[in-house]
């Protein structure tokens, strides 16, 4: 988790009574001091810092059991008293927990330190951040910046379709692991671009929030966000990692502004030795009106890789031919807002899920709310695999029904099914067609009521 973040405060309302009185506190000796090597925090113990930001320190933590390991972000105590500042850093679980998708750094749990000071426990990995990257290299090839950026506009995809736009997308914000893992961060300002005032979301309008550098014309000038205005950030972060610049860049925050939302934007074959087709890609993500750039980060994607020759983003492969599915998901009782602790057990029940998917060998290609669809590739076509996967379907449904402390309101529901599917098997894994994507075809159990099944959708 890279802790090079702001903290912009928002203007929202507070909810009803403390946002941590379902979740621990623990105790500190000196206010505001940082924590210690060998400092307890809940099921972990903290180990060194990460890094620090505006808004907070992020440490290394491994589990006292020593089965895993998890960074963990603790406000700065300065703004710790601010209710608004302690909002958006809780926000943050919230959001990331809606959109739930591999290609986003996971949030496991939300805390509060004795002398006030939030925290969240969240996946720790191991790596460092696209600007580190471009710091050291200068910049990047085509292939390679394709590669990167497929990760993150799966990830930013996945946000948008949750209504959520990130607002503050830059180098900084995109973490590469050792073995070419990509993971989209720091959603503590994100907008809901769906609120039921028309738009309004988290924020009103008339407030600058994101980082400067990163920011849309929209957002600069207080006019209302959507997708596209994350579009225009990846047009920023594709120059960046073109050409090793900024294409607006001055040490000059309002000559910074002003390019932003005047200066028509250089054309990145200026710089470096690129086609005319991949200029018009970076300058239509440019356009300083939203309506003239790109729709969805989904359309950016396909141009920039038909701007590239048609070349697809460098991945792992692609799996066409028979493949294990099993689709859980979570019935939650709604009865007003969910308290803290049925989000909780939602989240970590998801965790617990995705958990045992991957240990067996499957890849969650769809994640969505609480649903976790994930799949496995066959190599043989034989009748015992459609039982294995029923088989740790069950097992899958019978650990989460008897996982510890379960909230009553959350329940959940497994299925499984064996079909031909096409799978793209890269850091991000994508199911894109074949029966086994297609759940209302998706055979009922033989179980019955005895196994709860995904409820499928209508044709």
């Amino acid at each position: 988790m890279s802790a090079e973040d702001d903290c912009t405060l928002l203007g929202a309302t507070a909810p009803t009574g403390s946002v941590f009185d379902s979740h621990p506190v623990h105790s500190v000796s000196d206010f505001g001091a940082e924590l210690p090597a060998g400092y307890a925090l809940g099921d972990y113990r903290i180990e060194h810092v990460i890094g620090q930001g505006g808004c907070g320190v992020v440490y290394a933590a491994r589990r006292l059991d020593g089965q895993g390991t998890a960074a963990i972000k603790v406000m700065h105590a300065f703004l710790s008293s601010s209710r608004k500042a302690v909002e958006r850093f809780v926000r943050e679980v919230s959001v990331v927990r809606l959109i739930h998708h591999p290609g986003i750094v996971d949030i496991y749990d939300l805390g509060q330190l004795s002398d006030g000071r939030p925290y969240y426990v969240m996946e720790h990995l191991p790596g460092k951040p696209l600007s580190a990257l471009l710091r050291a290299r200068g910049r990047l090839p085509l292939d390679e910046t394709l590669s990167l950026l497929q990760p993150v506009c799966a990830a930013l995809a996945a946000a948008h379709d949750a209504g959520i736009v990130h607002r503050d997308v830059k180098a900084s914000n995109v973490l590469v692991g050792p073995d070419q893992r990509v993971k989209l961060i720091d959603f503590g300002i994100a907008k809901l671009s769906q609120g039921p005032d028309g738009g309004s979301g988290f924020t009103t309008l008339g407030r600058h929030v994101g980082t400067l550098s990163a920011m849309a014309p929209e957002q600069i000038l207080g006019g209302r966000v959507d997708a596209r205005t994350d579009v225009y950030a990846v047009g920023l972060l594709l120059f960046q990692m073109l050409t090793g610049q900024h294409p607006f860049w001055s040490d000059d925050q309002v000559e910074l502004a002003w390019r932003h939302v005047e200066t028509p934007p250089p054309r990145p074959s200026a710089r470096v030795r690129v086609s005319s087709a991949v200029d018009a890609v970076v300058l239509r993500c440019l356009e300083k009106s939203p309506e003239r750039r790109f729709e969805s980060v989904r359309a950016f994607l396909a141009a920039l890789c038909e701007a590239a020759g048609g070349r697809a983003p460098v991945e792992a492969g692609v799996h066409d031919g028979l493949a294990a599915g099993i689709c859980v998901e979570f019935a939650v009782e709604l009865t007003g807002e969910l308290p803290a602790e049925t989000l909780g057990d939602l989240g970590r029940a998801l965790d617990l899920a995705e958990d045992m998917l991957q240990s067996a060998g499957y890849r969650v290609v769809l994640a969505a709310g609480a649903l976790l669809l994930a799949a496995r590739p066959l190599r043989e076509v034989e009748s015992r695999e459609e039982n294995a996967a029923e088989a740790e379907a069950r097992q899958l449904l019978r650990t989460l029904t008897e996982r510890p402390d379960p909230d009553p309101r959350v329940r959940p529901r497994v299925q499984s099914h064996v079909a031909a599917a096409l799978l793209r098997l890269s850091s991000v894994p994508e199911l894109l067609g074949g029966p086994l994507s297609d759940l209302t075809t998706w055979p009922v159990s033989p179980a019955g009521e005895a196994f709860p099944l995904c409820p499928v959708r209508s044709p």
